[in-house]
């Protein structure tokens, strides 16, 4: 049985974005209000986000742009979420370090984007990076309180990345149609 065209096609399979983008927005809500109690749920949930969060970065495909920074960001995420996947029993000292260094280097990568001229969606990139960088960086810099805080900002985090996941989705369906 041969692949559907959608995904087969040369140009962004947008829809594969938008279903990573809804599912990067139902877990970020899951680690928002962590119908358990446990650290492990929670430890396992962010790892899953930034994971499904770093394909959909990979898919995102404008051909005006080098796809590289996408194929990066997307790797940076996904490294990050497996790190975390791998040690489950570290302390939150060390995942708050791995997670923090993830954001602010993937919320780097997305805010020098924004300079270049060929990207038509600017906004995206910028509003990215800076809440990247930013829950990066509170991550990093505040570790010891309850891990429920670190997962809370985390979750704020990967809840904002599902939405505009969604919204890129919408652009680069548009992007596909004209070509």
């Amino acid at each position: 049985m041969p692949a559907p065209e959608w995904l087969t096609r040369s140009q962004n399979p947008w829809i594969l974005v938008l279903i990573a983008g809804v599912c990067t927005t139902f877990f970020g809500l899951l680690v928002l209000f962590n119908p358990w109690d446990t650290v492990q749920a929670l430890i396992f949930l962010v790892a899953v986000a930034f994971i499904i969060s770093g394909v959909a970065t990979m898919l995102e495909h404008d051909e005006r742009f080098p796809r590289t920074v996408t194929v990066i960001g997307g790797a940076i995420w996904l490294t990050t979420g497996l790190v975390i996947l791998v040690w489950p029993d570290e302390s939150l000292k060390v995942l708050a370090v791995v997670a923090g260094v993830g954001l602010i280097v993937r919320g780097l990568l997305r805010a020098g984007v924004a300079w270049s001229e060929q990207v038509i969606h600017k906004t995206y990139y910028v509003v990215m990076g800076v809440v990247n960088v930013g829950f990066g960086v509170v991550v990093m810099v505040w570790p010891e309180p309850a891990f429920t805080v670190v997962a809370f900002l985390v979750g704020i985090n990967i809840f904002i990345a599902g939405i505009l996941e969604i919204a890129m989705s919408f652009e680069l369906r548009e992007i596909t149609r004209f070509h």
